[in-house]
């Protein structure tokens, strides 16, 4: 959809959207990276005082953790670009299949980008064997 938006000037600038695989990386990329590290964490932590040491496991979830949240961050900042480029910008309403999907981008990976934080936290509590079972 290419409309057309006015500047104070007066001149028309045509609406340029964003790619439609940015639109899906805003609103999947996050979700994704979210079920990776709890798998990854399922993986690692089954393996705790068997195969791995409590400290190789502690590094291997945080290490999981740190890229989890950055694919997450990744996605929340494309998905916001995404909205911006869209120039409904003063408002919070989806007019059209873009605005909508980076909106729902901008809610979704935020959301999973806290959830992803917050399961980034369980080096930190992991103190024994059997702690993550």
């Amino acid at each position: 959809m290419s409309e057309s938006t006015t500047s104070a000037a007066g001149s028309f600038k045509p609406r340029v959207d964003p790619m439609p695989s940015r639109l899906w990386f805003g609103l999947l990329a996050a979700p994704f990276a979210w079920t990776a590290q709890g798998a990854l964490g399922w993986f690692f932590g089954g393996r705790i005082c068997t195969s791995m040491s409590i400290p190789s496991v502690r590094l291997a979830i945080a290490l999981v953790s740190l890229a989890a949240a950055a694919l997450a961050a990744w996605g929340l900042l494309t998905a916001w670009r995404s909205w911006r480029q869209t120039g409904d910008r003063g408002t919070f309403e989806a007019r059209d299949r873009v605005a909508f999907m980076s909106m729902a981008g901008i809610f979704v990976s935020g959301s999973f980008l806290l959830g992803t934080l917050w399961a980034g936290l369980t080096p930190l509590l992991i103190d024994s064997c059997g702690g993550m079972r």
